[in-house]
């Protein structure tokens, strides 16, 4: 098999990797406090992956250091929202088309603070992205629950992150990047539980399992997988590959939670997805003219 096509592969198992976590993640929070269990997840999978790169951190200046834990607090932010999101929501699959959405909140936030062009498909995509959006929130009447607020406002400092880390982020190599990233957003979380939050006098095993997938798996091994496929996948077919994951999400809860979609919920997912299509359109289409 060519290369190119293991990295494909690669990447719809970073897809699943990354939409098991937020089935783990509920799963876990069930026994764990929520900015308590992020803040474990992420510190562990962070030191785990600062093993792979333990020479690089020795080489990075003060510069880089404070560059990519700047980047690493709007992370933080991100993820303590997002947990929340988890923790309240009964629908973590349309909670996934929402989070989603930060693909298309990138180049409005990247043209409102860094001056970048917005591309014309991000502009067609963005009311295809609101009409999804209402059919969410007006099932049955306005229905703007606590869940869905927090997970479009999750995806909103994502989005944010995403444009720091584009800024930011480029003198810092890839994996040290990420491993301090991890890191600041463990302890921001490890913080804000010892300050909020109390947690049950015992925790059982299983919760201590679901946590430890979430690290090792949905977190470690999928930014490894991730960062080795994207090298030798094209483009395009990753912009593609990628968009799978809040499918994976409503596809797992469905099927391991019990999660139920109205009609008008699922046509507001599919509306979502397609708006992410439409963004990623200009690379969709530099593919099919590379095949």
């Amino acid at each position: 098999m060519k290369i190119s096509n293991r990295a494909d592969l690669a990447l719809i198992l970073v897809t699943f990797f990354s939409s098991s976590g937020w089935i783990f993640s509920k799963l876990a929070l069930e026994e764990m406090p929520p900015f308590g269990f992020i803040g474990l997840r992420f510190l562990m999978a962070g030191l785990l992956l600062g093993i792979f790169c333990s020479a690089d951190f020795k080489r990075l200046s003060i510069g880089q250091w404070q560059g990519a834990a700047k980047v690493g607090v709007a992370q933080a932010l991100a993820m303590l929202i997002w947990i929340l999101a988890v923790a309240s929501s009964s629908q973590l699959g349309e909670g996934g088309f929402l989070t989603s959405l930060y693909m298309i909140l990138v180049p409005i936030l990247g043209r409102l603070f860094f001056g970048s062009k917005i591309k014309p498909e991000v502009l067609i995509a963005f009311p295809v992205t609101l009409a999804g959006m209402a059919l969410l929130v007006l099932d049955g009447g306005w229905a703007f629950e606590p869940a869905q607020g927090l997970f479009l406002l999750s995806a909103l400092f994502l989005a944010l992150h995403f444009n720091l880390n584009s800024t930011y982020g480029r003198q810092v190599p890839l994996i040290p990047l990420a491993s301090i990233q991890l890191m600041v957003v463990g302890v921001a979380g490890l913080l804000t539980s010892l300050w909020l939050e109390q947690w049950p006098a015992q925790v059982s095993r299983t919760a201590w399992y679901w946590l430890t997938l979430s690290v090792v798996v949905s977190t470690s091994l999928r930014f490894l997988l991730q960062t080795w496929a994207q090298k030798y996948s094209d483009p395009g077919k990753a912009a593609l590959l990628l968009v799978l994951e809040p499918v994976w999400i409503a596809l797992m809860s469905i099927i391991l939670l019990g999660e139920v979609m109205t009609l008008q919920k699922v046509a507001g997912c599919m509306l979502i997805l397609l708006a992410l299509f439409i963004s990623r359109w200009r690379q969709l289409s530099q593919w099919k003219l590379s095949v």
